[in-house]
């Protein structure tokens, strides 16, 4: 992503880290300082020397935030032409991505529970009118309430995301959902034609049938290299007596929407663009949980224990004894009336009998 795609959250996340974006080399060994990897929507097909690179750094012990898409399709490109075709996108992960245990499905999931968009409702030739309008393709994502990362924020919005299976049954990696759809979700197979005319259709609840789709999901444990049996890809300068086969404990996060952590962008080709705050929605003028689940995310790969002791805390509220109020309520009151006064009485008192002892002393002494 373009560095104003991330401002806000590279800010934010400064406070705690230091953050660098770069490229990969030919040193196996180049994100070994790097307490987790951010993944952000890459366009491209990764290389093998990278996808090595990468796993190896897994192997090590290192965490990674896979952001993804799926479907090649943008909102913008759609504002310009009407109609689209999203299409897969071959990043060249999934064998990857499926030897660590899950799966990012070549499709767009719609929701009924989902963000605004505006759409302009005027004739042509007149004056352009923006109608807030919900957007299916932007769904407004559940969180796990039991999960430190998405424990207590606020609902997540998406962008064309796409839903995520966990395959097979690794041994020691435990897997957990974080985001996902509503009740009420329809998935739709790639090649998906998309329309700004869909915002006028009415939902048939009978074809949205599906509840839940998982969209993104931790894993934590001992993860198998995926290139255990495979040659080291040209362009990697490691002994292979050096290569892994086996990680560390580690953890990783994986997102089937790689647009959940863009920020928007106003006069973006203006001399003096300026970027909103992650999560902020201007149609419906709300913030929504994007930015608190991304530093949570980190956080939570980061490993920094004292911060994830509070957020796994519990707060236990001690409700009164409905009864015992009831049936003593005369009591309570006139406690609760007297005691501050007496408790100022007896202070007094205590302060004026220490007055005559102090200087009823002196007065005899001189």
């Amino acid at each position: 992503m373009d560095e104003l795609d991330v401002y806000d959250i590279s800010e934010a996340l400064s406070y705690y880290y230091q953050v660098d974006r770069g490229s990969l080399t030919d040193d196996p060994y180049i994100l070994d300082n790097y307490k987790a990897l951010i993944i952000a929507k890459p366009s491209r097909q990764f290389s093998e020397r990278d996808k090595f690179i990468i796993d190896q750094y897994i192997m090590r012990g290192g965490r990674v935030l896979w952001l993804l898409d799926a479907v090649q399709v943008t909102l913008d490109s759609l504002r310009s032409a009407t109609q689209t075709v999203g299409l897969s996108t071959d990043l060249g992960l999934n064998d990857q991505l499926f030897r660590y245990g899950v799966r990012i499905n070549a499709e767009l999931v719609q929701d009924v529970q989902a963000a605004m968009i505006p759409v302009n409702v005027s004739t042509p030739g007149e004056q352009p009118q923006l109608v807030p309008v919900p957007w299916m393709f932007n769904p407004l994502l559940n969180t796990n309430r039991e999960h430190p990362v998405t424990r207590n924020i606020n609902i997540v919005k998406g962008e064309f995301v796409s839903g995520i299976d966990t395959v097979g049954a690794p041994e020691g990696i435990q897997r957990e959902v974080l985001l996902r759809t509503g009740r009420h979700s329809r998935r739709l197979p790639v090649p998906v034609f998309i329309s700004l005319a869909m915002v006028n259709e009415q939902p048939d609840r009978t074809e949205f049938s599906h509840s839940y789709v998982p969209v993104a999901v931790s894993l934590e444990g001992k993860f198998p290299s995926v290139y255990a049996n495979r040659p080291i890809p040209p362009g990697v300068n490691i002994a292979p007596s050096e290569v892994r086969h086996q990680s560390a404990p580690t953890r990783m996060i994986v997102v089937a929407d790689g647009d959940v952590i863009r920020n928007e962008v106003r006069m973006r080709h203006g001399a003096s663009p300026q970027a909103m705050p992650l999560g902020f929605d201007e149609v419906g003028n709300q913030n929504f949980g994007n930015k608190d689940f991304i530093l949570n995310a980190i956080h939570y790969l980061a490993d920094d224990e004292g911060w994830m002791a509070l957020r796994t805390r519990n707060y236990q509220l001690r409700m009164l004894d409905r009864e015992k109020l009831a049936n003593n309520i005369a009591f309570w009151q006139w406690l609760n009336l007297l005691a501050p006064i007496l408790f100022l009485v007896l202070i007094g008192m205590i302060f004026t009998l220490w007055r005559k002892m102090k200087y009823g002393r002196e007065a005899s002494h001189n």
